[in-house]
């Protein structure tokens, strides 16, 4: 008896970290490398992150892709992020620290959702303030119509983002899930020409705990056309661990300036 108890006991304990359940917080650190090949030299990119988000009444877990949870629970919730990017060339650093803090609140029965962020950049130059306001609705369960206005400003640059952004996650076979994106943008910048942007991206969930995709973009403007190419993954080996990696790269032929991107985080929940 004393065995088969004690048999369950440790069954228990080895199944707790991947039932599906509720959590209220998520922290997130990351690190990222990449390089902007310049017609004239390269600029060495480093990249480091550190967040946590609060979800008010929980997300659920149990309702498709791990890394879609609060999507798809329409989880309402308040953030904080810091990021540090520091740019090396000719053996000379430049940091940028980032400090971001926002909320988005989520009426689950109708559907229509808001938020609010403000970004402080710090820089070895000019500083930046940002500010963006985001409204939209559940169109259908896991479809959402999203509007947003983002505000900078950095030294005397100011720009206004106007975009529009669809989502959707449909439920496959089994516990198989395919996610897509799609978006819309004009920027109106004070130093640079407009800019439009257009993107896309899908991502396929083997399970609810391996997904792996694939986005583009194109931003143009009088001055030049600048097409983006990310892939990205993201595997839970339990239901409160993850891991995030993508690979981004941006191609300028008109400047000849291309940028690559290589960034890996994790997540645990609780």
């Amino acid at each position: 008896m004393r065995r088969e108890l004690l048999v369950s006991a440790v069954a228990l304990a080895c199944a707790a970290p991947v039932m599906a359940d509720k959590y209220s917080v998520e922290v997130n650190a990351g690190y990222g490398t990449g390089e902007i090949d310049l017609d004239a030299f390269d600029v060495d990119l480093t990249v480091w992150n550190l967040g946590g988000s609060y979800y008010v009444w929980g997300a659920d877990d149990s309702k498709g892709p791990l890394a879609e949870a609060a999507f798809l629970d329409r989880s309402t919730t308040v953030f904080a992020n810091y990021t540090n990017t520091e740019f090396e060339a000719f053996g000379n650093d430049f940091d940028i620290d980032s400090y971001n803090v926002g909320g988005l609140l989520i009426d689950k029965e109708s559907g229509w959702f808001g938020g609010i962020a403000y970004t402080k950049d710090d820089s070895d130059g000019d500083d930046g303030d940002t500010w963006e306001l985001t409204g939209g609705k559940y169109l259908a369960q896991y479809t959402t119509l999203s509007a947003t206005y983002t505000s900078s400003e950095v030294g005397s640059d100011d720009t206004d983002d106007f975009n529009v952004d669809v989502k959707h996650v449909a439920q496959l076979a089994g516990a198989s899930a395919l996610a897509i994106t799609g978006g819309i943008g004009y920027s109106d910048s004070d130093v640079v020409d407009d800019t439009t942007t257009v993107g896309v991206g899908v991502t396929y969930y083997l399970d609810s705990r391996i997904g792996f995709g694939a986005g583009t973009s194109l931003a143009s403007s009088d001055d030049s056309d600048v097409v983006s190419f990310e892939l990205h993954g993201s595997w839970f080996p339990v239901s409160n661990i993850g891991l995030y990696a993508s690979y981004a790269i941006s191609e300028d032929d008109d400047n000849d300036v291309d940028t690559d991107l290589f960034l890996l985080q994790g997540v645990v929940r609780f």
